[in-house]
């Protein structure tokens, strides 16, 4: 606070009682600037290098030129089984057209917008506008599966796979993308069968291929989805322009207790140009033979304060067996059967029960499957990620053994302000650190980090806090970033407290103190959101960012890219005169 600049600290200025300026000279900085809904005709812009003066005035908030992305996507002519291609229907789709960040650890840049089915014939069925910066963007179109069969006729499935195609944004571009053309596309036929060679069990599977676009993309879906028929045969049709090989995946209907199949890297050659291509058939997919399913309960208990077990209510559960490969399959075949259930709650039949269909075991031998068991963020029962249990038969002891869960560990402190007022009301959020995942090797086991969902609390009448945490995350010690988000009124910097450590022993119920951990200070800077042709914007947003540095990668080898994300230090929205005002961490 201050009355006259004199009041302030080397170049800072004094204005409406604050002090502005002195700015943070210690970290490399980026942002985003978002327009606000009632401007399409500007678009999401990232700034590199954003700079506050000494005086804390902010620099370059403008938006700068664009180029428009519209036109139509339609269904190819030959895939609509008309005699003539006069019109050719809308397609409804989602189109997502997307690059790389500019600044180290940025989010990617990405634009999604909905095709409209109801456009006229003299109307575009999607527009949006891209930054004029002549970069290479991909585009994904990916057709809404359930709004396809509007244009079906006579009960035919209609085939339309995504598309995907590369644009530079120089200058405005038009466009009519087709989907389900043939000379697009090549066939892939097969039929999923027991081992005995009867099909008939499984029709109505949901079929569909995952592919890759270029070598460094992940996999995609890459073909509409079918449903099989009544011998479980199908037939997909995936794009000519995707790498050749395809990941095959049959999946029940939902409701169904069958397992999921998947053959992976199968290789289906483009057909040649100047003959009609024939459909590239599988060998019969086999599923292994297994006696029917059987409803088994499993008892989820949980340690108690005291030392005793107590049900675990709502707690979802997932279970999952791999079926032995069959003789004489060569193929990358594997064959899941996962099931998924939620624990019965407090005040329900059999609290902490959790009834499930599995697949029994035989006589002669048990069937293992992995359980992994979520508490809700909220409960005080540890996660559990690597439980195996047996069943057998599920004749006469269809109640299994009781799955019991560590406690949680309490975790407290306080946090306060850089004056070492407390900072009270404040929401925290907890996350992963990113230290954490980048050990994970395994991408299913980064992906299974990334869906689970962390408590949130707010900051008490003294800036304390109480969270329950799980004290290893995927058989590696926890470690959590704790982000603050103060309110515009407190004026106290967004902060990240990174990779904090909350493990425990084993049986430890012993509770963490973090004691008191205190924001850094606050410097206060501003500026003018403009527009692309300079004028006052208000209600535009700006999300800034603060890069991270290589010492924060130990794990990274010299030539890799730093896998860290760039750390959120702000969120604000220019107000009614387009003036910002942000509040950056100064540590």
């Amino acid at each position: 606070m201050c009355d006259v600049s004199a009041d302030c600290k080397g170049a800072q200025v004094c204005d409406l009682g604050v002090c502005w300026g002195d700015p943070p000279d210690t970290s490399t900085f980026a942002a985003i600037i978002i327009p606000p809904a009632n401007r399409p005709d500007l678009a999401p812009t990232e700034l590199l290098d954003i700079g506050v003066a000494p005086d804390g005035t902010i620099r370059g908030l403008e938006f700068g030129e664009t180029v428009l992305v519209h036109g139509r996507v339609v269904l190819g002519c030959d895939s609509r089984n008309e005699e003539t291609c006069d019109s050719a229907p809308l397609v409804p789709a989602q189109v997502t057209i997307e690059r790389s960040a500019t600044f180290a650890g940025g989010p990617q840049y990405r634009r999604t917008v909905l095709t409209n089915i109801e456009a006229t014939a003299e109307e575009d069925s999607f527009s949006l506008r891209l930054p004029r910066d002549g970069a290479e963007y991909r585009v994904t179109v990916m057709p809404d599966e359930t709004s396809l069969d509007t244009l079906a006729q006579g009960g035919t499935q209609i085939q339309a796979p995504p598309f995907s195609t590369t644009i530079r944004s120089d200058d405005d571009i038009e466009v009519v993308w087709e989907l389900g053309r043939p000379d697009q596309l090549k066939s892939i036929e097969g039929c999923i069968t027991s081992a005995t060679g009867n099909g008939s069990n499984f029709s109505g599977m949901h079929v569909s291929a995952l592919g890759r676009w270029t070598s460094l993309s992940a996999l995609t879906r890459a073909s509409s989805i079918v449903t099989t028929a009544e011998d479980g045969c199908f037939s997909i049709s995936v794009p000519i322009g995707m790498l050749d090989d395809f990941d095959i995946i049959a999946r029940p209907d939902p409701g169904t207790t069958l397992p999921t199949l998947r053959l992976a890297g199968e290789h289906v050659r483009d057909p040649d140009p100047f003959e009609p291509g024939e459909p590239h058939v599988l060998a019969p997919l086999r599923m292994p033979n297994a006696p029917n399913p059987v409803i088994f309960k499993l008892p989820l208990m949980g340690l108690s304060s005291g030392g005793a077990l107590e049900p675990v209510s709502g707690a979802s559960l997932h279970f999952e067996t791999t079926f032995d490969k069959l003789d004489g399959e060569e193929r990358d075949i594997r064959v899941r059967f996962a099931a998924q259930v939620t624990s019965n709650g407090i005040g329900e039949e059999e609290p902490g029960m959790a009834t499930v269909n599995l697949y029994p075991g035989s006589f002669d031998v048990n069937r293992t499957y992995n359980v992994q068991v979520l508490p809700p963020p909220d409960s005080k029962f540890a996660s559990s990620f690597d439980t195996t249990i047996e069943v057998g038969t599920g004749e006469g002891a269809p109640v299994l053994s009781s799955l019991d869960l560590r406690r949680r560990i309490a975790v407290t402190g306080t946090i306060s302000r850089d004056d070492s007022e407390p900072l009270i009301n404040t929401p925290i959020a907890v996350r992963p650190s990113p230290l954490l995942r980048q050990e994970l090797g395994d991408s299913e086991e980064r992906n299974t980090l990334d869906n689970l969902q962390f408590p949130s609390e707010l900051t008490g009448e003294t800036g304390d806090f109480l969270l329950w945490l799980d004290p290893e995350l995927l058989g590696l010690m926890a470690r959590y970033d704790f982000e603050l988000a103060p309110s515009d009124f407190s004026a106290a910097p967004r902060w990240t407290f990174s990779d904090l450590s909350v493990g425990a022993e084993e049986g430890s119920l012993t509770a963490v103190e973090l004691g008191t951990l205190r924001l850094p200070a606050a410097s206060y800077a501003r500026g003018e959101m403009r527009d692309s042709e300079g004028h006052l914007l208000p209600g535009a947003e700006i999300r800034w960012f603060q890069m991270p540095s290589q010492d924060n990668c130990p794990n990274a080898a010299p030539d890799e890219d730093c896998d860290i994300p760039a750390r959120l230090v702000g969120i604000w929205e220019s107000d009614e005169n387009g003036q910002v005002v942000a509040v950056l961490p100064d540590p």
